[in-house]
């Protein structure tokens, strides 16, 4: 069986549809099932048409053609396994990870039993690529049960987990990285408030400097003369108010 190795680490079978080589295997699996109807009704069925080029378009690696290609079959297949598996490994290799799991999924309740293995395995791939990995640990876990013999499941589940706990110390890392920055920024600012609080104090305390004395003493000063300005300008008021004291003449 051929295989591709994906990262350093993690292998693909070929069987599940991601490789592009073995892609065929399984779909032309799917052509010999439907091989009576297309050679009979082949100018009836366009589903089976546009299926059959997708086939071609994804083995030459041309795979968000292919996608486009599928989702036509799957419009007028609608109750398909095999165009939906196709589908989704289209999706994977368009990078569009999230909707080829969605489409495992929602497939592996529908999908014939032997199908079933494959679905796990390329749910678990499709999820590893996405760096979810204990979702992947599972999904390959539940391929390992419908397929104990197979060594590929095997592997990447243990991959799977050894990238999950690197994932989790990693995670671990960066939240203690925060704490203690988080922690510095805390004790840089209280320093700064106290230092600022301190400084007030020694200001309230300090006693004033020469200018601010002088300023002080002029101040003072100033309020002194108005205030003796307003004293002298109520004194002249009184003044020219007062009415002169008249006396008495005698008349001899």
């Amino acid at each position: 069986m051929n295989t591709e190795k994906w990262n350093t680490f993690l292998y693909l079978k070929g069987r599940t549809g991601i490789s592009g080589n073995m892609v065929a295997l399984f779909t032309i699996a799917f052509s010999l099932i439907a091989m009576p109807a297309f050679a009979q009704f082949h100018l009836a069925d366009p589903g089976y048409i546009h299926n059959h080029k997708a086939n071609e378009l994804f083995d030459s690696g041309k795979y968000k053609a292919a996608l486009q290609e599928y989702i036509q079959a799957l419009s007028l297949r609608d109750n398909s396994p095999q165009v939906k598996y196709n589908m989704g490994n289209a999706f994977v290799k368009s990078g569009r990870v999230e909707d080829a799991v969605k489409t495992y999924k929602d497939l592996l309740s529908k999908a014939p039993k032997e199908l079933q293995p494959r679905l796990y395995y390329n749910t678990g791939n499709a999820l590893y690529q996405a760096k979810k990995y204990k979702d992947a640990a599972e999904f390959y876990r539940k391929a390992l049960l419908a397929d104990p013999g197979d060594r590929w499941a095997k592997e990447n589940y243990e991959m799977s987990l050894k990238k999950m706990k690197l994932q989790k110390q990693k995670q671990k890392k960066q939240q203690d990285n925060k704490k203690k920055d988080d922690k510095k920024k805390s004790q840089k600012q209280n320093k700064a408030d106290a230092q600022k609080k301190n400084d007030q104090k020694k200001q309230q305390k300090q006693p004033p400097s020469e200018q601010q004395q002088k300023k002080e003493r002029a101040r003072r000063m100033l309020k002194a003369l108005r205030e003796q300005e307003k004293q002298d300008r109520k004194k002249n008021a009184k003044r020219k108010t007062a009415r002169p004291v008249e006396r008495n003449v005698k008349d001899w």
